[in-house]
């Protein structure tokens, strides 16, 4: 084997050892994310105003039975031990059960969230080629008219709450052109052409804001690595053809360091779903959440919320994960940094 060849391959070995360490110490602050996530749920869902007794016994009952009630259910506990106990539950799969109907939490919050899924996944993929297509046009021509009319409309689609536009929506698409229906419920039950229609309007509301977001970032992306000279020079080899610079050269040098940013608009459709769930009345963890919230069922806040941020995490994890194969110089360059 000659020099050069060992180098190389102790350079790869270097190289995927580094993407390595990388990696771990990624999922290693996800869980301390998730620990904290965790204390702060707790912390917060045990200080609202208005403790579990008086959502389950109401303000009236009598002393007794409020603190045998307390009793039971732990609060007499201090809040650190209590915390302790909680957190060991939810690392084995026990969410607790629901005050409201007394029913295990695990199975109906799996059911939502594969709800919630379904809605989120639907929108990205719509959400996704559209950002890249617009971004990659305005991206090439920044000082074309197209656009800086795309990126002023982006703005106002940011601007603008998902609510509003929701119910626009459902006035416009429900009311006086009845084609959707205003409330999407649906359940496991429900078939594909009931889906589908159910699924119009949240996915509409959810759109605009994501693809303006995503847009902007291609766009941004798409515009510095056309200035770059290897695209200058790209038509030497390959021939002078548009799409095809677009397609080898440009878009994977602009999307590489945006992967994250596609990841966090994954995550900011799953977060923002409470309001739309709610808004619409679809059956996911949005609305689960919401619901929770306001009959103050605090063993389903708590799953709730944590479950929420495990995923959003993960994204982000992933997102890194993919951000560092495609381009190494993203952990390289963090990994530098925070050394």
């Amino acid at each position: 084997m000659t020099v050069e060849g060992t180098s190389a391959k102790k350079s790869g070995r270097e190289d995927s050892n580094r993407l390595l360490r990388w990696f771990v110490t990624r999922v290693l602050s996800g869980f301390g994310v998730l620990l904290f996530l965790s204390v702060v749920v707790f912390a917060a869902t045990n200080a609202v105003p208005g403790t579990i007794v008086d959502a389950l016994l109401g303000p009236e009952a009598a002393p007794q039975d409020r603190a045998a009630l307390a009793e039971r259910l732990g609060l007499n506990t201090p809040l650190p031990a209590r915390y302790v106990s909680w957190l060991g539950h939810m690392l084995t799969g026990d969410l607790g059960t629901s005050l409201a109907d007394g029913n295990p939490i695990a199975p109906k919050l799996l059911e939502r969230a594969g709800h919630s899924l379904v809605l989120a996944g639907v929108a990205f993929l719509v959400v996704l080629p559209v950002a890249i297509a617009l971004g990659s046009m305005t991206g090439l021509r920044p000082k074309s008219r197209w656009s800086k009319a795309a990126n002023g409309s982006s703005f106002v689609f940011i601007c603008v709450p998902e609510f509003v536009l929701g119910m626009l929506l459902i006035l416009v698409f429900a009311v006086w052109i009845p084609v959707f229906p205003a409330i999407s419920a649906v359940d496991s039950d429900s078939t594909l052409s009931e889906w589908v229609t159910a699924l119009v309007l949240p996915v509409l509301t959810v759109i605009p804001a994501s693809v303006a977001i995503l847009m902007r970032v291609v766009r941004f992306g798409v515009a510095e690595v056309n200035r770059e000279d290897f695209i200058r020079m790209a038509p030497l080899r390959i021939g002078y053809d548009p799409r095809k610079v677009l397609r080898r050269h440009i878009l994977p040098n602009a999307l590489a360091p945006t992967i994250s940013v596609m990841a966090l608009s994954l995550a900011h459709i799953i977060t923002g779903l409470a309001v739309i769930e709610s808004l619409f009345q679809y059956p996911g963890v949005g609305k689960m959440l919401f619901d929770a919230v306001e009959i103050h069922d605090i063993p389903v806040v708590q799953a709730t919320a944590l479950i929420i941020g495990l995923i959003v995490v993960v994204l982000n994890i992933l997102a890194d994960l993919i951000a560092g194969i495609l381009d190494p110089r993203v952990g390289s360059a963090e990994q530098g940094a925070s050394s």
